[in-house]
């Protein structure tokens, strides 16, 4: 996945990057916050947090691509069948 296409999806749609690719990677980020102040077993919050990072990148992938999608069709729209 091309930045490129991920900074026009940004662009395009700033809610849905926010909701899908960078809250998932905050939540993570606190939790393992969380194992490290109260001194718990990093195995499963640290599964958790791995887990929510690789939703955020394979959730980013897919938008992206639905995006290129839509910018295809709309660009083709107004085109005849010749």
């Amino acid at each position: 996945m091309p930045a490129s296409d991920y900074l026009d999806l940004a662009r395009a749609e700033p809610g849905r990057v926010v909701a899908y690719s960078v809250v998932p990677v905050l939540v993570a980020l606190a939790q393992l916050a969380n194992v490290l102040h109260h001194g718990i077993s990093p195995v499963y919050p640290g599964l958790f947090a791995l887990a929510l990072i690789a939703f955020a990148a394979l959730a980013a992938q897919y938008h992206v691509a639905a995006n290129r999608v839509e910018e295809a069709w709309s660009a083709t729209a107004g085109q005849s069948a010749d």
